[in-house]
């Protein structure tokens, strides 16, 4: 039978209804395309008591007789009609127009609108009703010309709200049906959740409520463009849950402090979280903020957003109240992943940022990213009042763990807190996290940042990479930077990087301490700029790097801290770093620590130097802290200051190694009259010289303290020109064979550094003379090197 389109018309509230009950016959019914009108007051509107007859089952046959109240096909709107009635619309393959408004906001109509087929309805009055939009398939709901449309909720639709307000009075339940709204359309959500499991999608328009995202297989899309986002009474700005969506915010406004915003006017505050997502299983979900959007999920508890503060004065103590950012509640597995971007230009304010909290911390799969990136033009800022929770998975140990969380900054964006990084927790088991700055310039400053990789179990397999790369970027931490806050277990490793050029790490202290206990573990630490026209810079403004280990038995913690080139190391104010390497006194340390300088364009100034300490109990079966320096093409100064913290002293249990190469050496230059002893070890070697060369000079320090007792526990130097070196405490590793070296103690007037009288400083200067004659040694002279090396460690032992 032909399909007809038949439009029909909910008539205005002038029209009258029919009171007395009529028959009709399939004549009189539509064929193909029919509205139905279904009077009962059970609540049961498809029970087969309410029709005269039952309808056939096919869409197309037509009803056989039908006795009811009114014309199935057209709807009275007299209001004593509906008195205890409840009337059910339902439409195929038709088109239905309002033609007048159907109730008001005091008094519904009790109408539901449902088992839409194929059809279309065009509301453009104010439209009242106590039931749902609600559709068996393929329908459309066009909401226009400024009417007021109020339901207790919808599903399956596709809705078209163009310039009119939909109010959606009730909440929860999934929700497969559309919604798109354009020119200044208003969306409510009045309460419970609004639930999108569909493509949603709002244009100059504005949602009031919490959005709640329920990914599908097929992926969910919702977009916010020129566009307001209004939070709900009781919690998130956003929500996701499982499945894939992916959902983007276009110079878009999203408010968490609601007031007003209801249709019947009632006011709120800062309740609840602004974005908390569950992610769950089988998740590949992603949430945008670009081209300008700002999120105000903090500031004053008046409700006045920090990005509405003034920008001259404003400060993060003015962030009195604000809701917490959770990414990752649920379990993940091998497929879960969530990215959040803030780009171009957008801005985000709120309170804590959490990583992979309940379920996900419960997990050994998973990645989690947060990624920020703006523009020289468009600076993506994020503003925090607490802490940045960066956990590790707490599951147990598996070999194919993938659990990642990321801290991403990728150029031209800003990062503040007034709280920490915590990377990791004591309860850490295995995963990776990764905190990065690349591009370039990118802010990033915390009040402190601590690394915990797991000190409550017994086994971990954790990584936490600190990656600084690009060109002027900077992390600034008011207070301590900490690679190790808490002891390390074998299986962790932490590394840390800066590379590029211009780029600053400026923090109070610089800390690798609370190891006492540690039993394993990696720490490395390298800064290496690309530029010698624009260094990396290490700024600790405490005037204090404290480099310590373990003093747990058989411990293999190992920690390295290495300059390798273009890289300043200071107090950020002229004055220099109080540079400690295993200098903790009555500390038995039994690991390694290093301090390395190489490559090239390295100036380090420090205030004091300090490797190893003051002990009688130190021993060769013991660990060291060790100053290496490579090359000759660096600085080191040692200059007084007003803080106490200068000199040089190089301690029972420390070792300063001078690797000479075709560069030469870099000598550690000491402007202070404090401190100034040695009492360690030195190493001399030669091995990397692979030219040629006649008898050279190398300084090795140099003091403006004359006082020749700073060399008495290594060196005889009654005779000036010949310096006897103790072989107990001195070691040389030779070019070659045949290679000859003395030692002498000279004094030489400095025309690099002066006084505060601008006159040029006389220096002692320990040296060394050498002469490569380019004959390779055999591999046993090593042998012997290294084993007096050893011996020399015991004979002091014995010294002492």
């Amino acid at each position: 039978m032909k399909k007809l389109l038949l439009e029909l018309s909910i008539a205005s509230l002038m029209l009258t209804g029919f009171a007395q009950e009529q028959e009709y016959t399939q004549n009189d019914i539509p064929v193909g395309n029919r509205i139905r009108a279904n009077n009962v007051s059970d609540g049961d509107f498809n029970a087969i008591s309410s029709w005269n007859e039952a309808e056939h089952i096919t869409s197309y046959e037509p009803w056989t007789k039908v006795s009811m109240s009114v014309l199935p096909w057209e709807l009275p709107s007299t209001l004593d009609t509906w008195a205890d009635k409840q009337v059910r619309v339902k439409m195929d393959y038709s088109t239905l127009t309002t033609s007048a408004a159907i109730g008001s906001a005091d008094s519904l109509v009790n109408m539901t609108i449902t088992g839409l087929w194929h059809s279309t309805i065009n509301v453009k009055n104010d439209f009242y009703i106590t039931g749902n939009f609600w559709q068996d398939g393929n329908s459309v709901i066009n909401m226009t010309d400024g009417a007021v449309v109020s339901v207790s909720g919808f599903g399956n639709t596709t809705q078209n709200v163009d310039g009119a307000t939909f109010i959606l009075r009730g909440g929860g339940g999934d929700n497969g049906g559309k919604l798109y709204a354009t020119n200044g359309a208003k969306i409510y959500q009045e309460s419970g959740n609004f639930n999108i499991n569909s493509d949603m999608s709002l244009t100059d328009s504005t949602f009031y409520g919490k959005l709640i995202f329920r990914g599908t297989e097929s992926g969910t899309n919702v977009n916010f463009t020129n566009s307001t986002q209004q939070a709900s009474n009781d919690g998130w700005l956003v929500a996701g849950y499982g499945g894939n969506w992916n959902t983007t915010y276009s110079n878009s406004t999203l408010n968490r402090f609601y007031n007003n915003w209801k249709s019947d006017g009632s006011t709120g505050g800062w309740n609840g979280d602004v974005i908390f997502l569950h992610v769950g299983a089988d998740s590949q979900q992603v949430l945008t903020f670009e081209n300008g959007t700002v999120v105000n999920g903090a500031g004053a508890a008046d409700g006045t957003s920090y990005w509405a503060m003034d920008a001259e004065t404003r400060t993060l103590d003015d962030i009195t109240n604000g809701g917490n950012v959770n990414l990752g509640w649920s379990d993940f597995n091998e497929n879960t992943s969530l990215s959040v971007n803030l780009l171009s230009g957008s801005k985000f304010a709120a309170w804590n940022l959490e990583f992979a909290n309940a379920g996900g911390w419960e997990s050994a799969y998973g990645n989690i990213s947060w990624n920020m990136e703006g523009s020289a033009d468009a600076i993506t800022e994020a503003v925090f009042a607490g802490n940045v929770n960066m956990r590790l998975s707490k599951a147990e140990i598996v070999d194919d763990c993938n659990f990642l969380m990321e801290f991403n900054l990728k150029g031209y964006s800003k990062f503040t807190t007034r709280g920490d990084l915590n990377i990791g927790g004591d309860d850490a088991k295995q995963g990776s996290a990764r905190f990065t700055m690349s591009g370039s310039n990118n802010w990033a400053e915390f009040n402190s940042f601590y690394v915990r990789l797991g000190k409550k179990v017994e086994e971990v397999a954790t990584t936490a990479n600190i990656d600084i790369s690009g060109s002027n970027n900077t992390l600034y931490t008011r207070n301590n930077f900490n690679l190790s806050e808490s002891l390390l277990k074998t299986g962790a490793v932490i590394n840390f990087s800066m590379t590029g050029e211009g780029n600053v790490l400026n923090v109070n202290k610089f800390n690798v301490n609370n190891q006492d206990e540690s039993t394993g573990g990696t720490i490395t630490a390298v800064f290496r700029g690309d530029n010698a026209a624009n260094k990396n810079q290490i700024i600790i403004r405490s005037g204090e790097l404290i480099l310590q280990g373990s003093q747990a038995l058989d411990a293999t913690t190992s920690y390295t801290f290495s300059m390798q080139g273009n890289t300043t190391l200071n107090r950020g104010d002229g004055r220099g770093v109080w540079l400690k390497i295993h200098e903790w006194g009555g500390k038995s340390y039994t690991t390694n620590t290093t301090f390395e300088v190489k490559g090239s364009g390295n100036d380090i100034l420090l205030s004091g130097l300090e490797v190893g300490k003051e002990t009688d109990n130190w021993d060769e079966t013991l660990g060291k802290g060790t100053l290496r320096i490579v090359g000759g093409e660096n600085k080191i100064v040692i200059k007084s200051t007003d803080d106490g913290h200068n000199g040089f002293r190089l301690n029972s249990g420390g070792v300063i190694e001078f690797v000479v190469d075709d560069t030469g050496i870099t000598p550690i230059t000491n402007l202070t009259f404090n401190n100034n002893q040695s009492n360690g070890m030195m190493k001399i070697d030669f091995s990397n010289i692979t030219t040629p060369q006649e008898e050279t000079r190398y300084v090795l320090l140099q003091t403006s303290d004359h006082n020749q007792n700073i060399f008495g526990e290594l060196f005889d130097v009654s005779n000036p020109d010949d310096v006897y070196a103790y072989e107990d405490f001195v070691s040389v590793l030779l070019a070659n064979e045949s290679d000859v070296y003395r030692f002498a103690l000279e004094y030489n007037e400095s025309e690099e550094y002066q006084n505060a009288e601008g006159e040029n400083i006389n220096f002692m200067q320990l040296v060394v003379y050498y002469t490569n004659n380019t004959v390779v040694p055999e591999p046993s002279t090593y042998a012997a090197i290294f084993g007096a090396l050893a011996l020399a460690f015991a004979a002091y032992r014995r010294r002492k």
